[in-house]
Order: C-alpha cells, then sequence, then structure tokens
C-alpha cells in the first residue's frame, strides 16, 4: 500500500453506542451524529471491540437498539477488531490515564 494515506481510526466504547441508540438527551448526540456522516463518508474508520459489541447487545438485546447494532457494525468503514492479551493490556494503561 505505498503511498496510500490510512484513514484515521475511532473507537467507541458501548456507552456511546447506548447513549445514541436511546437518544439520551443529556448526551452530546450532534457529535456522535457529526463523526458517523464522517464514517459514512469514508474519511474514517470506526473500531469496535468485540467486547464493545457483547456489552452493547447484553444491553441492547434482541430490542430495536439491539437491531440498529447489528445493522451498523455491517458498515464497510466498521471494523469489529478481535481482543487479545496485548491489546486488553493496552487497553487497560489507557483506561488508567
Amino acid at each position: 500500500m505505498s503511498g496510500s494515506i490510512e484513514k484515521p481510526r475511532i473507537a467507541w466504547d458501548s456507552c456511546i453506542f447506548l447513549a445514541w441508540f436511546n437518544k439520551e438527551e443529556d448526551k452530546k448526540l450532534h457529535d456522535v451524529e457529526l463523526i458517523l456522516q464522517d464514517i459514512d463518508s469514508g474519511k474514517n474508520v470506526l473500531l469496535v471491540s468485540v467486547v464493545c459489541c457483547a456489552e452493547v447487545l447484553d444491553r441492547a438485546g434482541e430490542s430495536t437498539a439491539g437491531t440498529q447494532f447489528r445493522e451498523f457494525v455491517k458498515r464497510s468503514n466498521v471494523i469489529v477488531a478481535n481482543v487479545d492479551w496485548r491489546i486488553a493490556e493496552r487497553a487497560a494503561v489507557f483506561r488508567h490515564r
């Protein structure tokens, strides 16, 4: 991929998805919509960990939000990322900051 520019990658925690699907008015959902526009237009790539998927589906279940989430992760600029030990350790470091 010489000469190609990698797209910025964004990662969201489950709380972002749950706020968005539940339309939590006390959250900055407008900012979420702006990022989603960038994802849909191909400017950014969204990383979603399998742990995040499990958390969202646990809370959303078979509801409309659960269905929306299942469809959402099928987007071409969404990557569902497996978590291995190395990634889990790095995530723990970021959480402590």
